[in-house]
């Protein structure tokens, strides 16, 4: 059993979770890369505290964004572990058309018409609460928000936006890539949380920050891939092409677990233009069928399930030496024919559909690995 198939296996059957790598970064200069201080937000746990290497742009009489989570007490309930090292940076927009944000000079200045990759961590916590500084009433910061990306001339300045995400509505960290040409020379670097403009403003909400990457130059922007533009057709190309490409992992070296299950998936409804369902049984290990079979099973294809097991069942008999039936000899025949029946009385291509629906934010950050 490979070493892919055996991850997959354990993570399917234990529901582990990798852990994040440990990253270390430096602040420096490069020809084709930009290195940001204090990328992962590093500091002591605080309050209203800009950490080290960023300056706050909050407004006047507010306070700044918050270092967290605490160590033995959790501020405003917080409690969402590092994705990278000890600490990150809580941000909140308020229902007085406030904001949080940070900025940051760059060691080297971004160089107008060029083309640069940046990306971040981020998440939503499902509890911020704080008490508001005008009524003095405890104030739920929980609905989501999303991460604008700023450039400018001067610390805090919104002279060109370079990037924003799709609503953070989740609370495990996912990683979000953007993509731009610099329309100048930009000194500095802003991170802001905002209001999801497609809902009424202003409100109450948060967003959670870790792990920025160094800002990279590229030779070219990739097509912005976004949770809503998913369908089952670009999903498959995507997912073969991290299959061929041999692309299971991401930058930080996390598993592409729910990538790497469709394609378990998508392998399996093409049997029939490669090796067959038969021969798929005969020739595969008892661990890469099992992990087929978990994979259907957790895709809800339960007559397909069904198909393989019997025809394990039938395999298992003969090499044995026992004794199989006349039916079940034919039924090993005609596999090819069942194994398309099971497939449309399982409506398997709706059941892809709808886990991409579910897990439609998670996956296009995976898919925009596989490009």
């Amino acid at each position: 059993m490979n070493k892919l198939v055996a991850t997959l296996f354990l993570l399917l059957f234990i529901g582990a979770k990798l852990p994040a790598q440990d990253m270390v970064f430096y602040a420096g200069k490069s020809d084709n890369e930009i290195k940001l201080e204090n990328p992962s937000f590093e500091g002591t746990p605080m309050v209203a505290k800009a950490p080290r290497g960023w300056e706050n742009c909050g407004f006047k009489g507010d306070f700044a964004s918050d270092i967290l989570p605490g160590y033995r007490t959790t501020f405003f309930g917080v409690d969402l572990f590092p994705y990278d090292g000890n600490t990150y940076v809580g941000m909140v927009m308020r229902g007085d058309s406030t904001w949080e944000s940070l900025s940051q000079q760059l060691v080297q200045s971004f160089q107008k018409d060029s083309l640069y990759s940046f990306s971040i961590f981020a998440a939503q916590s499902e509890i911020y609460t704080s008490i508001s500084r005008t009524t003095n009433q405890s104030i739920e910061h929980i609905t989501p928000g999303v991460v604008r990306v700023w450039g400018g001339t001067d610390g805090c300045e919104q002279a060109q936006l370079l990037g924003q995400t799709e609503l953070i509505n989740h609370f495990e960290w996912l990683k979000y890539v953007f993509e731009f040409k610099a329309d100048d020379d930009w000194d500095y670097l802003t991170l802001e949380a905002y209001y999801d403009d497609r809902r009424s403003f202003p409100y109450a909400g948060n967003v959670l920050i870790d792990n920025c990457s160094h800002i990279k130059k590229i030779d070219k922007l990739r097509t912005a891939l976004k949770p809503a533009d998913l369908n089952l057709k670009n999903v498959k190309e995507l997912a073969r092409k991290c299959q061929n490409n041999e692309v299971t992992q991401n930058s930080t070296g996390a598993l592409l677990i729910n990538t790497v299950f469709l394609n378990t998936i998508f392998n399996y409804q093409n049997l029939p233009n490669g090796m067959g369902v038969q021969q798929f049984v005969l020739s595969s290990s008892i661990s890469d069928l099992a992990v087929t079979i978990r994979c259907l099973d957790k895709l809800g294809a339960k007559n397909s399930v069904a198909l393989i097991r019997d025809l394990i069942q039938i395999c298992q008999k003969n090499k044995n030496n026992e004794t199989t039936t006349e039916a079940e000899r034919t039924y090993f025949d005609n596999a090819t024919n069942y194994f398309e029946e099971k497939i449309l009385e399982d409506d398997l291509d709706g059941l892809v559909q709808a886990f991409i629906f579910r897990n439609k934010e998670a996956l296009c950050t995976e898919l925009m690995d596989c490009y």
